[in-house]
């Protein structure tokens, strides 16, 4: 008796990837030369992973890149940096619902502190 595999509505392109080294990487979507060769009209922003609030605490570097097409949706967004695994969710979201970056520029998000606090007496 053969087994099938579970049947998927999700998007191939819309599974994260994530590598847990260090630094971090993670990604979801298209890279810039996949979506190149798709023949997309590109659009890229990369910028410093501590110009996300996320990245502001950790403050060690890294890099965000956002892959979209011109005047449209999100196609790929690359991490790179400490615990960008835990990003990367939101990111998920983001490609797998074809969001516009203006969808998603509107919202702000809570993001749960990863570094433990030492506990100090009152």
């Amino acid at each position: 008796m053969a087994v099938e595999a579970p049947r998927s509505s999700a998007k191939a392109a819309a599974v994260p990837r994530v590598t847990y080294s260090a630094p971090q990487t993670a990604a979801v979507g298209l890279t810039e030369a996949q979506a190149r060769e798709a023949a997309y009209d590109v659009v890229v922003n990369t910028m410093p992973l501590t110009a996300v609030a996320k990245g502001m605490v950790h403050g060690r570097g890294g890099t965000v890149k956002v892959v979209a097409e011109r005047d449209g949706r999100v196609l790929g967004v690359h991490l790179v940096g400490p615990h960008v695994s835990e990003m990367i969710a939101e990111s998920q979201l983001i490609v797998g619902w074809d969001a516009e970056p203006s969808d998603v520029a509107r919202h702000l998000h809570a993001l749960r502190r990863s570094r433990r606090r030492s506990a100090r007496p009152s």
